[in-house]
């Protein structure tokens, strides 16, 4: 028998958690300048794709109130 625990996300004073649909989210403008960009035949974009389509997300995303994904 395995024994499983639920993780509990930790959050700042004044912030919270909710589930918010990915078609809501937008890239940070800033991305391009910081990173490289995202081509969807990159062998790298292919493989992250993949993993989030079989685990989802495993780590939880910051947002700003506007949608931008901050990290």
């Amino acid at each position: 028998m395995t024994r499983q625990t639920k993780r509990r996300a930790r959050t700042s004073p004044g912030s919270r958690v909710e589930q918010v649909p990915i078609d809501d989210l937008r890239p940070s403008p800033e991305n391009d300048e910081l990173y490289r960009p995202v081509h969807p035949d990159d062998p790298e974009v292919r493989s992250l794709a993949d993993s989030i389509r079989q685990n989802g997300i495993l780590e939880p995303l910051t947002i700003s109130k506007d949608g931008y994904v901050i990290s």
